[in-house]
C-alpha cells in the first residue's frame, strides 16, 4: 500500500512540474515551441512532445510530430525523424501549407543525405507548390 501512494505522490509531482495536469497544457506546448521556432531556437521537451501527441486534436498532433521529427533529425536519428514527419502529414486535416511546406522540405533533406535523389526531388517540388498556395 506504501508504495502505491508514492508511485502516485510521485506521478502527481512529475505531472505538475512538467505542466501535464490541465487540457489547456497541449495549447500551451506548442504555443511554446511555435514562439522558439519563430526565433530560431528548438523546442527540446520530447516528453512534453509527446504528452501533446496522445492527449490532444489533430492540428497540434502535426505541430507535435513536426517538432518530435525535428528533435530527432538534431539528434541524428534520421529513421525516427522520418517516421514522425510522415505522422504529421497524416495529422494535417487543417491544410496548413506552410507547416506542410517545412515537413516537405525536412523529408527531402533527409532522402537526400542518403542519396536518394529523385525522391528528395519529389519532396522538394511537393514543398514548394505548398509555399505557393
Amino acid at each position: 500500500m506504501r508504495f502505491k501512494t508514492y508511485c502516485y505522490l510521485l506521478f502527481i509531482s512529475f505531472s505538475v512540474l512538467c505542466g501535464c495536469r490541465n487540457n489547456n497544457s497541449a495549447y500551451s506546448i506548442i504555443a511554446q515551441a511555435d514562439s522558439l521556432d519563430a526565433i530560431g531556437t528548438l523546442y527540446a521537451d520530447t516528453f512534453q512532445l509527446r504528452y501533446v501527441i496522445s492527449n490532444s486534436n489533430n492540428s497540434l498532433k502535426t505541430k507535435a510530430y513536426y517538432y518530435l521529427a525535428r528533435n530527432y533529425g538534431v539528434s541524428k536519428q534520421d529513421d525516427k525523424a522520418m517516421q514522425a514527419y510522415l505522422r504529421a502529414t497524416d495529422y494535417n486535416h487543417n491544410h496548413d501549407n506552410t507547416l506542410q511546406g517545412r515537413i516537405y522540405s525536412n523529408i527531402a533533406y533527409i532522402c537526400g543525405l542518403y542519396g536518394d535523389n529523385d525522391l528528395s526531388v519529389k519532396y522538394f517540388t511537393k514543398a514548394e507548390e505548398q509555399y505557393s498556395l
